[in-house]
């Protein structure tokens, strides 16, 4: 359960857990996961201090979990007030290796004068810029838990001190796939989590997002130095044991090109020198408790092999612990995606608000394996509307299951565009009414799809 504190508030973290975990026990039988917890506002105490509630993951098999069957696991955060994250950057600077200038002092920030180009940006977490990330990003097969759950074990593993030299892994996850799916924005979501689910076990989590790009020089032999820069200061932040650090690699393919196609004499030897550098900081960041490395890179189908030829260097691939792919969403996805994007725009009052249908349930109804009629009259008395209202309803999400199906293919960056294109399409028929129906935002929205298929 993850429990959001309003900004500046100053009780004590062990008080509302205790609070929260008295009135979930007292009040529920059972919670739904990825679901908010209600009720808890009526109490003023929690209400005061409190900003929301939420039922994350659960290892119970089943969306309904039994409180008697699971223990409860209650996480405090606070976020930073808006506009007010704690960012700096992080330079690299290749005259700091050659002179051994580098300083003890790790802190990054533009006001102390350090030299070098913006290597990376260094985030602390939980970020306010990064909240509902994790929500708004929809997988197939338990993805996100898998990860998360991974690094969950990463973590044991490493506070327990399982010896390295038995068990092997090095902290390194590695998230491939088609341009537009969410590896970058998964990758984020996955550090605010665990900010939250260590917030026990660490004072302070830091989120070091690397540009990639930067580390490469115009001059010879300096992109190595540059890599090595860069790392150092990683470990210097890594130095305090109160502090998790999370790094990430964006389009790592970038980085750690293949060694193999170097040798052939189309890239210079100056990048193979970075693919060496890189290899050695990344061993030496597997010894550190308090340190995990996400990447990305957009290559699809085998990482390992990709049109008969390898891209990532093989030691690098060798190291990471995880290869996950990250696909295209399938009409399932993509309809929860767009349902998603349709309940935002009713609460902003864009359009019309009108009940959708899960997935499944809508499905079934249009392959004529359930009883639209009965699905009518079911609505009718559990939300007390009339039948010809419960119908729409039906009718809308059919037609919303129609354009997931047609819009298969599509990125998620792309999905997430369609609700603008709709409104631009349906802009002209809404005849002066501030909201649109939501029958014709559908229609603006099918042909949103259609145009993007030209």
């Amino acid at each position: 359960v993850e429990v959001r504190l309003r900004s500046g508030s100053t009780v004590l973290y062990d008080t509302v857990r205790e609070s929260i975990g008295r009135y979930i026990t007292d009040n529920f039988a059972s919670l739904e996961t990825h679901a908010p917890v209600s009720g808890w506002e009526e109490i003023k105490f929690i209400a005061d201090e409190v900003d929301s509630v939420c039922c994350a993951e659960s290892a119970h098999p089943l969306p309904l979990v039994p409180l008697q069957a699971v223990t409860l696991h209650i996480h405090i955060y606070e976020l930073p007030l808006e506009g007010q994250d704690q960012m700096s950057v992080m330079c690299a600077n290749p005259q700091e290796m050659s002179d051994g200038a580098l300083g003890s002092n790790g802190d990054d920030d533009f006001e102390d004068g350090q030299e070098g180009d913006v290597a990376a940006m260094r985030l602390e977490l939980p970020a306010r810029r990064l909240e509902g990330i994790w929500e708004s990003l929809i997988y197939e097969d338990g993805v996100k838990t898998r990860l998360l759950n991974y690094i969950y074990s990463s973590v044991v593993f490493a506070e327990q001190n399982v010896n390295q030299a038995l068990i092997a892994w090095h902290r390194l996850l590695l998230l491939h796939g088609p341009p537009g799916t969410g590896k970058t924005s998964l990758c984020r979501a996955l550090a605010q989590k665990i900010s939250i689910r260590l917030s026990g076990m660490y004072q302070k989590t830091e989120l070091v997002e690397i540009n990639s790009h930067s580390l490469f020089s115009k001059w010879f032999s300096e992109s190595g130095k540059l890599v090595q820069s860069l790392f150092t200061k990683i470990g210097q932040a890594a130095d305090d044991p109160d502090t998790f650090v999370m790094v990430l690699i964006d389009e790592v393919e970038s980085l750690a090109g293949s060694r193999s196609t170097g040798t052939s004499g189309n890239e210079p030897s100056d990048a193979l020198r970075a693919v060496n550098a890189l290899l050695t900081e990344l061993d030496k960041l597997k010894h550190r408790r308090n340190v995990l490395v996400l990447t990305t890179s957009n290559i699809t189908g085998s990482i390992d092999t990709y049109e008969n030829q390898s891209i990532i260097d093989n030691a690098f691939l060798d190291r990471a612990d995880i290869k996950q792919y990250i696909g295209l969403p399938p009409p399932e996805a993509i309809y929860w995606i767009l349902r998603t994007c349709l309940c935002e725009l009713v609460k902003a009052e864009i359009v019309r608000p009108r009940t959708l249908l899960d997935y499944k349930e809508t499905l079934m109804i249009r392959d004529g394996l359930e009883d639209p009629i009965r699905r009518v009259r079911i609505g009718c008395v559990a939300a007390k509307k009339k039948a010809d209202g419960a119908e729409r309803s039906v009718k809308c999400s059919i037609k919303l299951l129609e354009i997931a199906e047609r819009a298969t293919g599509m990125s998620g960056r792309t999905l997430r565009r369609l609700p603008l294109l709709a409104h631009a399409r349906t802009a002209v028929m809404k005849s002066g009414s501030k909201m649109l129906t939501m029958e014709t935002y559908l229609n603006g929205m099918l042909m949103a799809v259609e145009d993007d298929k030209l």
